[in-house]
């Protein structure tokens, strides 16, 4: 019997004319279905052409039941993800009276979606493994790699100071210096989701390299709706090793590209000022969302800054820097500083908070291992509070219900650039003065650094 301690709380509805819900998936989703229809047609090879033409058939559906708002069908593969999904399925039939593409719960119908597509590649051996988003990431990266290489040459100068000291040591001897430095970096991990490719199917190459300027530390904070730093910092600084050796930090990544290259260099920072020991990241295990990171993606992003800094075009001094990162990314892999893990709970269609339910070993992990768990992006902050009609002064204590309340919780921070309704944590001020600019929640102007701790 499919069972949940989800909060009482309305949540984000495809049928809801002028939420982002609806226009989500109104005008995205069959963009999104097409460009993979097409993907699936280019590569498709004589040997394979059979399977292909099945899977482009089985998209051209799905786009039509997309299109006739038809009811939801249940997912065909015979996985506990899948009983899952289909368990779900009922249980909101019965809630709402129906179910149908874009007239139901948006976190269920979108995630379906997604599953829905996966599962028409999985049928086929040949296909099973296959990335259709992957062509699409590797040219956002390609557009923007030497805008990310000038970032890399800056940041190595912002590490000096750990050359010579650790975390503490520069805190003690000047911590106005460390904290913002330690801002800067989380910052830049913050702001990466700007290039998040599921909200821009038809961007250009100019379009990414916009989103992607960093801004500057005064202007980022101005539009922070929800600022933890503080607390984090004194968190992090104070805390003794969960495990009793070493202290973790795990990321639960988002968007590859510059996302995931912003990520890999705050895996750096934390590892080289010697705050953590060690970083885990969390990709997804199959394609999702057009843009999240697949383990694939971490090992090309790597192959790519190589292939680039061998590029005679580029400036000698962001050779070096690129250099540098890819050798220090390496030696985190081989020596077990930085750890990819990956999991099926975060391609279901769950809340976080049922992590204690339906992903009790990753829950048991972090519970076990983990001084922080990062979330990064939009879908994990909607995850993270049930995509839930929350009043935006609900703590995000309150609307991450047994994240911060479970006997085996454990710290989350949130880095979230706003690309959707909900958005909790906000001061009364704050949120009145934002309801005069009815697209703030969801035009990533704005962004949420929400922090709890056990």
């Amino acid at each position: 019997m499919f069972k949940t301690t989800d909060p009482e709380i309305a949540v984000s509805h495809t049928g809801e004319p002028d939420t982002f819900a609806y226009t989500t998936a109104l005008k995205r989703w069959v963009p999104i279905i097409n460009s993979i229809a097409t993907d699936v047609q280019s590569s498709a090879t004589a040997k394979d052409s059979e399977s292909a033409s099945k899977i482009v058939e089985s998209l051209n559906r799905l786009k039509e039941c997309v299109v006739n708002n038809a009811p939801v069908e249940p997912l065909q593969e015979s996985t506990e993800i899948g009983s899952q999904y289909n368990e779900e399925m009922e249980q909101l039939r019965v809630k709402y009276g129906t179910l149908e593409w874009r007239n139901g719960p948006w976190l269920f119908t979108e995630c379906l979606l997604y599953r829905k597509i996966h599962f028409f590649f999985a049928e086929h051996a040949e296909w099973k493994d296959y990335d259709p988003f992957r062509a699409t990431k590797r040219r956002a990266f390609e557009s923007s790699i030497e805008n990310a290489l000038k970032l890399t040459d800056g940041f190595f100068l912002s590490l000096k100071p750990f050359e010579s000291q650790s975390f503490e040591d520069l805190h003690n001897a000047d911590p106005e210096k460390n904290k913002e430095l330690f801002i800067e970096v989380m910052l830049l991990s913050l702001w990466g989701n700007g290039s998040d490719l599921s909200l821009m199917p038809n961007a250009t190459d100019e379009d990414l390299q916009r989103v992607q300027a960093k801004r500057s530390l005064e202007a980022s904070l101005k539009r922070i709706v929800d600022n933890d730093f503080d607390e984090l910092y004194a968190s992090l600084r104070l805390s003794a090793p969960k495990n009793g050796q070493y202290k973790q930090i795990d990321i639960v990544l988002d968007n590859s590209g510059f996302e995931l290259y912003s990520d890999m260099l705050l895996a750096v920072y934390l590892i080289e000022s010697k705050l953590v020991d060690q970083v885990t990241l969390h990709p997804k295990d199959i394609p999702w969302f057009v843009s999240d990171t697949l383990p694939a993606d971490i090992v090309e992003l790597i192959d790519m800054l190589d292939i680039a800094v061998a590029n005679s075009s580029l400036d000698v001094k962001l050779c070096e820097a690129g250099k540098r990162l890819s050798a220090l990314l390496k030696s985190y892999l081989k020596d077990d500083k930085l750890k990819i893990k990956k999991h099926s709970f975060w391609t279901t269609a769950h809340p976080i908070g049922r992590i204690f339910q339906y992903g009790q070993d990753l829950a048991n992990y972090f519970y076990d291992t983990s001084d922080l768990v990062i979330f990064k992006g939009d879908l994990n902050y909607r995850k993270l509070t049930y995509d839930g009609k929350w009043a935006r002064t609900v703590t995000f204590k309150e609307a991450i219900g047994p994240l911060a309340t479970d006997d085996k919780r454990f710290p989350i921070l949130s880095l979230r650039t706003c690309k959707a309704d909900v958005c909790v944590g906000l001061s009364e001020d704050r949120a009145l003065e934002l309801s005069k600019e009815p697209e703030w929640t969801y035009d990533g102007s704005y962004a949420v650094v929400s922090f709890n701790a056990v």
